[in-house]
C-alpha cells in the first residue's frame, strides 16, 4: 500500500492540476477496492469532493483522451461560464471523432488482420505474428484512405482552438481585474 501512495504522489508531481483527484485516481488504478475506502475520505462518490480546479481522469478506454471534468465555482461570472462551456463542447466534439476513428483503425486492421491469415498457407503457424513490413502495408493504406477526415478534423480542431483564444483573455483580465479590486 505504501508503494501505491508512494506511486500516486510521483504521478501527482507531474500533473499539478487536482492532486486530490490524481491521487484518487492512480490509488484506484493500482490498488484493492478496500485499499482506496482507507485512503480518501470520498472515496465512493468523488462527485461530492470540493472540485477547486478541473479534475483530469484517465485515459478513456476508446478515444484514449484525458477527458477533462471542468470546475465550475460558485462565484463563476457568465463570461467564464460561457468560456467554459465552449471547451466541454470542444472537448467533446474531439471525444466523438476520437472514439469513431479508433473504432473504425481497430476494425480495419481485424479485417485486415483476418485476411492475412486467410491467404497464409496452410503450413504457416496462425499464432505467427505479422512482420513490421506486412502492418506498414496496412499502416498506409489505412492513413491514406483517412486523410481527408485527419485533414478536416485538423482544420476545425484549429478553428475551434484560435476561437477559445478570444474568451480565454477576456476571463483571464476579468479574473486578474476581480482579484485587484479585493
Amino acid at each position: 500500500m505504501a508503494s501505491v501512495l508512494l506511486l500516486a504522489k510521483q504521478l501527482c508531481r507531474a500533473v499539478p492540476v487536482a492532486r486530490e483527484h490524481c491521487q484518487l485516481q492512480c490509488v484506484r488504478q493500482f490498488a484493492a477496492p478496500s485499499a482506496v475506502q482507507s485512503t480518501h475520505p470520498h472515496a465512493g462518490e468523488p462527485d461530492e469532493c470540493v472540485m477547486k480546479s478541473d479534475w483530469i481522469g484517465p485515459p478513456h478506454n476508446v478515444s484514449h483522451l484525458r477527458l477533462v471534468k471542468f470546475n465550475a465555482p460558485a462565484d463563476e461570472s457568465s463570461r467564464e461560464k460561457a468560456f467554459r462551456l465552449k471547451r466541454q463542447d470542444t472537448q467533446e466534439w474531439c471525444h466523438r471523432y476520437w472514439s469513431a476513428h479508433n473504432r473504425n483503425f481497430a476494425l480495419s486492421k481485424k479485417a485486415f488482420l483476418a485476411e492475412k491469415m486467410e491467404n497464409m498457407s496452410a503450413t504457416a503457424d496462425i499464432t505467427e505474428a505479422l512482420s513490421a513490413d506486412e502492418m506498414a502495408e496496412f499502416y498506409k493504406k489505412y492513413l491514406d484512405d483517412n486523410k481527408e477526415a485527419h485533414m478536416q478534423f485538423n482544420r476545425e480542431w484549429y478553428r475551434r482552438q484560435v476561437a477559445l483564444l478570444w474568451p480565454a483573455l477576456c476571463v483571464t483580465i476579468e479574473r486578474f481585474l476581480w482579484r485587484r479590486r479585493s
